[in-house]
């Protein structure tokens, strides 16, 4: 039996304070290695997030991390590597298979996958989950948890 643990919350009004969620979200994922899966809607703010985490875990510039959601995968090498997936335009688990993705989801990195329900069946039984979710015009709440099998 699977439990969650809640770990974070907190609300950002504004681009700069989701990056900066992103930055203090990245200390929950020093150990360089663990599966992230991040929910919310289009436009809710995840490419913004991602962009604080993986510049504060990698030491990259905020400018270099790109959505990849033509290519559905960036790889990122720093102080830590980060594999991001965005599924988003991915038409299920066997495009998934297609492409040769599965091997990335056990490589020694942290694995940050948007859009996960495309690959429910592929993901193992222990992760971090992400929601964002509006709460206003501008408003969002970002709430990060455990999943330990």
């Amino acid at each position: 039996m699977s439990q969650l643990s809640p770990l974070l919350s907190a609300s950002s009004s504004s681009p700069e304070e989701t990056i900066c969620m992103g930055r203090r979200a990245a200390t929950l994922f020093q150990q360089g290695k663990g599966l992230i899966l991040l929910h919310g809607e289009l436009g809710a703010g995840k490419t913004t997030f991602i962009k604080g985490l993986i510049s504060e875990l990698c030491q990259v510039e905020e400018e270099s991390i790109i959505s990849p959601t033509f290519t559905y995968m960036n790889l990122y090498e720093g102080k830590q590597r980060v594999i991001h997936f965005d599924l988003y335009r991915l038409s299920g688990l066997a495009a998934f298979l297609a492409q040769g993705f599965t091997d990335f989801l056990l490589e020694e990195a942290i694995v940050i996958i948007e859009w996960p329900d495309r690959i429910t069946s592929l993901l193992p039984p222990d992760y971090y989950e992400i929601h964002m979710d509006y709460t206003g015009a501008s408003k969002r709440t970002i709430s990060i948890s455990r999943r330990i099998s």
